[in-house]
């Protein structure tokens, strides 16, 4: 070693960067110095005493930076050195300071087409990501978006660090599911406009997808680290007035409505707390939309040229959201949110609006004979029918309900093959056993539409519902069929 302890290295080192006077050497020696301490460094499970965090910080801080090729490098070797002790370091909130100071000082003075520009910036966030059981005050939370985020949001290569590091930060550090996570209550406080670590969670989010599993895409842990991140914020109970604040606009809304879509329809196991968390906003959406949806369809008329003229993104604001209420809905807790807050009667007047308005797709479709159009809310109907199944199973008020909304006529009506509703037909027979289970009242009414001959149900569709037809003193009643 060219000196006579690490400690007369660094201090070599630190006299070099902290002087403005140009390098002219080559820097071999110092930098051959620095790769042996690193490679020592990259395997050891501690480090010197010399080369603790405050040391190199100090070397760090009081460099005079500019766009020397040989200084930026020495610059980054210490950097490096620093990412690998950093792990041994005791968890300090002033580590983060000063590390994110020092990288926007860096990005400040360095022009980003220096060939290490991109290599240092990466080593900041991992030196970041390195740092375990982050606490962040609402003061470094608001510089971290407003300085660092705008800084590294625009290489792709950073994304797996700083996922690294946002997990660290915002990730509850309790077990206990009602603990209340400040940090992403901090993070929840930024307006969308300006929330550029939610946006940036967001757009990674859609390059990484932890949930594609297309193309032979391979799921790391920073896919999984990504997952959990978002399924906490999402579930956070400030997302819901994050989310329907008016600052995020339809544009956001809808990004955010596909990541929610995403992860609670992959996650199969939520607690009540998050629930709630994440029903309150979803239920609010659904409030919204269903009457604009409503208005929409019933404000067209019926003619191609004018379902065309319907909104493609307000076409997937209410299928997105109807897919999130059915996928949840198969929770107790869910359902009891779902009836407390009214939600069959919207649910099945944006059902009958649909049903009146647009025809099934067929093999047999006519539009001669037909004057509804083709539907532009494809899944619609299924998903509602979906959703009143989990609602009506073994629940006598809710049976009821649907019988006094008129629902019963729509699910018999929709016994039927729809190439635009999926498994309508199955869907719809399900739902119909259901409502009819242990209900007099509603058994009764089914007989007479079909008595009547008003309905499409036919004797088959009854029968799969589990039920038969019988006259008794010349009326159609409709028995269960015993059991085989």
């Amino acid at each position: 070693m060219p000196y006579d302890s690490i400690e007369d290295g660094l201090d070599t080192i630190s006299k070099i960067l902290r002087s403005e006077s140009p390098i002219e050497s080559s820097l071999i020696e110092e930098l051959q110095f620095l790769a042996s301490l690193i490679n020592a460094t990259s395997t050891s499970s501690g480090s010197d005493d010399h080369l603790t965090w405050n040391y190199l910080e100090e070397i760090i801080s009081h460099t005079y930076l500019n766009d020397e090729t040989m200084r930026v490098r020495l610059y980054r070797a210490v950097l490096v050195l620093t990412r690998n002790i950093i792990i041994h370091e005791p968890s300090d909130v002033k580590i983060v300071s000063s590390t994110m100071t020092n990288l926007e000082k860096f990005a400040t003075v360095v022009s980003p087409s220096h060939e290490f520009y991109g290599k240092t910036i990466e080593i900041y966030i991992q030196i970041l990501a390195n740092i375990q059981n982050l606490e962040l005050s609402d003061t470094l939370i608001n510089y971290l978006n407003d300085k660092i985020i705008p800084i590294i949001s625009y290489q792709d290569a950073y994304i797996h660090p700083t996922i690294t590091f946002l997990s660290h930060a915002f990730s509850s550090k309790s077990d206990d599911e009602t603990h209340h996570n400040e940090q992403i209550y901090a993070l929840l406080q930024v307006p969308y406009g300006s929330n550029n670590i939610m946006r940036y969670l967001e757009s990674s989010f859609f390059k990484v997808n932890p949930l594609d599993g297309s193309n032979g895409h391979d799921h790391s842990a920073y896919d999984h680290i990504l997952y959990k991140l978002l399924i906490e914020i999402i579930t956070h109970e400030s997302f819901t007035k994050w989310i329907t604040s008016e600052t995020i606009g339809e544009e956001g809304f809808i990004e955010w409505l596909k990541i929610n879509q995403l992860l609670l329809t992959a996650e199969s196991n939520w607690n009540n707390y998050q629930l709630t968390a994440t029903l309150s906003w979803v239920i609010k959406a659904f409030q919204t939309y269903t009457p604009l949806t409503i208005e929409t369809i019933e404000g067209m008329k019926t003619n191609q040229d004018n379902v065309n003229m319907i909104d493609g993104k307000h076409e997937q604001l209410i299928i997105i959201i109807l897919d999130i209420i059915s996928d949840l809905s198969k929770y107790h807790q869910a359902q009891k949110m779902l009836i407390h807050y009214n939600l069959l009667e919207p649910l099945v007047k944006l059902f009958r609006s649909i049903h009146q308005n647009f025809q099934a797709i067929t093999l047999k479709s006519n539009t001669t004979s037909d004057s509804r159009i083709k539907s532009p809310f494809p899944d619609a109907k299924s998903i509602i029918i979906e959703i009143i199944s989990y609602l009506a199973y073994e629940n006598f008020e809710v049976q009821e309900t649907i019988r006094q909304l008129h629902g019963l006529e729509l699910v018999l009506s929709n016994c039927i093959i729809d190439d635009a509703n999926p498994y309508i037909r199955e869907r719809a027979i399900i739902c119909l056993k259901y409502l009819l289970a242990n209900n007099s009242e509603n058994q009764k009414f089914v007989a007479a539409l079909e008595a009547q001959g008003t309905n499409r149900a036919n004797e088959e569709i009854i029968e799969k519902a589990g039920y038969e037809l019988e006259f008794v003193d010349g009326k159609v009643q409709l028995k269960q069929k015993p059991s085989t």
